[in-house]
């Protein structure tokens, strides 16, 4: 999400992937299967003074501080965006509306040459 919308941050709940890669070639149809939800990807300005609930703690888990006078971009799936944005990532705007997730996952997995 990040690399397609050139956001400062992407942020995906991995529990909520409906299915799992297993070892080996990856397909596009394993990439459908794992995101099956048919979610699509909106990115959210938000302050770094703002942020708060499990995007907060993902950025503590990897040693990662922000500016809190700094505005950020961070792409997440629709259903954070439009649903529970306060308590997942903070006070936010949407900002833009990009294509379907699990589109952006097989183009960044073909341009890496894994499928």
């Amino acid at each position: 999400m990040q690399a397609a919308t050139d956001a400062d941050f992407g942020f995906y709940d991995v529990g909520s992937a409906v299915g799992v890669l297993r070892p080996g070639p990856i397909r596009t149809g394993d990439l459908y299967t794992a995101e099956s939800w048919e979610n699509t990807v909106r990115t959210v300005a938000i302050r770094g003074a703002d942020v708060t609930g499990e995007f907060a703690a993902d950025l503590a888990a990897r040693n990662l501080t922000l500016d809190p006078e700094r505005t950020y971009r961070v792409a997440n799936i629709e259903f954070i965006a439009n649903e529970i944005l306060d308590e997942v990532i903070g006070p936010g705007e949407i900002v833009a509306e990009h294509g379907y997730l699990r589109e952006m996952s097989i183009s960044y997995v073909r341009s890496s040459g894994v499928v």
